[in-house]
């Protein structure tokens, strides 16, 4: 019986090259978790959302700051506008602390340099731009009136205003009532009372018929069709009313033509059958007009 001789190869590996050459991890005992894209997290933020706390730890709150923070580079918006307002406030209480208090005094509604009329003035018509008095002019918390239209035009122009830009453009127009709550000033008569000290405040009232010459009435229509009118209103622009058969309207209008020197009849035409009962001036007889 013949021998056969086998000859086996063994290969043995050096321990601190093993580890180069076998992978030892457990990944195919241990199934790993599908890596998180940005379309799964809002997948999942969705189905979470109305399970997720308003306020506290893992919020919607906490998210909202997270993602602001992220967004202004950690600075809030709003504190930013807030930090500026301060900034800006600081300025003008240094300003304020340098100055003489005598020349800081402004009306918080009608700031300094604001011109001011009422919805009633006295018209006149130059160079076909309608112009008239009164007006009155901010300065230091006062309201001061122009006696002189020149005075006005040159006040006008040292704010830089253009001398044909309408006044009822640049001029601020306020109730009587509203008028007489700020504190009066001395009259501006020319332009050499511009520079006069503003002086303690005067106690004047003013009415409408201090301003100009009106008619306050309540007019009735008498006939069975319509009656119409049409005036000058107290701001000088002419008004079209209708008024319908029985009905009785409240009119404030012009006694003259403020684009007619000398009209006395700021009622431009009536139309109609009607009854005017008159409230100002006082002592006016009922008047009835048939045209």
């Amino acid at each position: 019986m013949s021998v056969t001789k086998i000859k086996l190869n063994k290969t043995v590996f050096n321990p601190k090259s093993t580890a180069n050459l076998i992978d030892t991890s457990f990944k195919d005992l241990i199934k790993l978790k599908k890596p998180v894209n940005i379309k799964k997290f809002f997948n999942v933020y969705d189905e979470l959302f109305d399970e997720i706390p308003k306020n506290g730890e893992k919020s919607h709150h906490e998210l909202i700051n997270q993602s602001t923070e992220y967004l202004n580079n950690n600075v809030d918006k709003l504190d930013q506008v807030l930090d500026k307002l301060y900034e800006e406030i600081e300025k003008k209480e240094d300003e304020i602390s340098s100055k003489d208090p005598s020349l800081i005094k402004e009306n918080i509604f009608y700031p300094n340099n604001t011109f001011l009329r009422t919805h009633a003035w006295e018209i006149e018509v130059i160079n076909s731009l309608p112009q008239g008095l009164p007006i009155w002019v901010m300065q230091e918390g006062f309201k001061r009136e122009f006696k002189n239209y020149e005075t006005y035009k040159s006040v006008k122009k040292a704010l830089g205003f253009d001398l044909e830009t309408p006044d009822l453009e640049i001029c601020e127009k306020v109730g009587i009532g509203e008028l007489n709550k700020i504190p009066t000033g001395p009259d501006i008569k020319e332009d050499s009372y511009l520079n006069r000290p503003v002086g303690e405040d005067r106690d004047i009232d003013y009415t409408l018929g201090d301003i100009l010459d009106y008619y306050s009435a309540q007019i009735t229509c008498l006939e069975e069709n319509m009656c119409k009118i049409k005036h000058y209103t107290l701001s000088g622009v002419t008004s079209r009313r209708n008024i319908d058969p029985g009905e009785t309207i409240q009119v404030y209008y012009r006694k003259n033509d403020p684009y007619t020197p000398g009209s006395n009849d700021g009622m431009v035409w009536r139309e109609g059958y009607m009854k005017e009962d008159y409230t100002h001036p006082e002592g006016t007889p009922t008047a009835y007009f048939n045209s």
